[in-house]
């Protein structure tokens, strides 16, 4: 591969194991992650989508210079993510790189805007019991879900769809089923989070027993 991804990009970019038709990419990293979906067989056309039209030039000039990407199969669109218009059944968004309450109104957005259905890929940091949540009131399933670090940083991957998959847990049980050092340093930061919050309010302190089960 030609697009040379961190750790964190990709486990995002293995998690898709299927071709789609086309794959958004709310270039939250950059432009990255759709760079390297557009090198590869997972996409018949790759979308990048920013709103700050010079940021979406500047990729546009990037995606030209690399010899190994077919620009037939790729737009750019400077716009808001939420504006999305889906124009197949089945299509994957990824918003990665953004916090999760960002993540909810970005999802909330695009699917009230459109009445095709899509798969989402997420990877988003903090507010992550909340977009669980969310995905879950808005019956989501679970596709795959993946834990990956990035530096001190540790992130919870997800690939949901409303057609097909798995129930979505509140708290990702399956991703602690084995626990490891950087799992249990993770789900440590989360206990002490909700135990901070549950001083003010009583709801954060049933969030962080959820929590706590996934260390014993």
């Amino acid at each position: 591969m030609k697009i040379k991804l961190d750790k964190r990009l990709l486990d995002i970019f293995n998690l898709v194991e299927k071709q789609y038709s086309a794959i958004w990419d709310t270039c939250c990293d950059h432009g990255k992650l759709g760079l390297a979906f557009l090198e590869s067989n997972k996409a018949h056309t790759v979308h990048f989508v920013d709103q700050v039209p010079s940021i979406i030039a500047k990729l546009k000039r990037k995606a030209e210079m690399i010899p190994a990407l077919d620009q037939s199969r790729a737009t750019f669109q400077a716009k808001r993510a939420q504006d999305i218009e889906l124009k197949e059944k089945g299509e994957l968004i990824c918003i990665c790189g953004v916090g999760g309450d960002v993540g909810i109104q970005i999802i909330k957005e695009i699917i009230d805007k459109n009445t095709l259905p899509c798969d989402f890929l997420i990877c988003a940091q903090y507010h992550i019991f909340d977009l669980r949540a969310f995905l879950i009131e808005n019956k989501f399933f679970s596709v795959r879900e993946a834990f990956t670090f990035e530096g001190k940083w540790n992130y919870e991957v997800l690939l949901v769809s409303r057609t097909n998959g798995n129930a979505i847990d509140p708290v990702g049980k399956n991703l602690f089923s084995v626990l490891d050092n950087k799992k249990r340093t993770y789900l440590d930061s989360l206990v002490k989070h909700y135990g901070n919050k549950s001083m003010s309010d009583p709801t954060m302190k049933s969030i962080q027993k959820k929590y706590l089960e996934l260390l014993k």
